[in-house]
């Protein structure tokens, strides 16, 4: 995802590099358990793997959605060329497909429709 914004995981994994093994207290030096400290980094991590994997298929699912929503336009396009006024249904599907399309685009941070 280089180039792209940091995810919260990716932000999360980043602050606790930097968390060193001692950890200063307000009395003296209370120290972080690196078995404790190990395993909440692995979390981390998995939860940036895990965001990076929602993000690619995102991506691919993106066109997808995009030809969706115009397959469904036509439709409605055509319903109302037919019958001379909307079709609830073909409205609502196009409805369905824009909030989709737009759902994708906030996800991957576009703000494209």
């Amino acid at each position: 995802m280089a180039g792209e914004r940091m995810t919260p995981a990716q932000t999360a994994l980043d602050i606790l590099n930097t968390i060193p093994a001692i950890v200063p207290c307000c009395s003296g030096e209370q120290s972080v358990p690196s078995t404790t400290l190990n395993a909440l980094r692995e979390s981390v991590q998995n939860a940036v793997d895990e965001e990076q994997i929602v993000y690619r298929i995102l991506q691919r699912a993106k066109p997808v959605a995009a030809a969706h929503v115009v397959r469904m336009q036509a439709e409605a396009d055509g319903a109302v060329a037919l019958a001379g006024k909307p079709n609830a249904v073909s409205e609502e599907w196009l409805s369905q497909a824009r909030e989709l399309l737009y759902s994708i685009n906030a996800r991957l941070g576009g703000n494209d429709d």
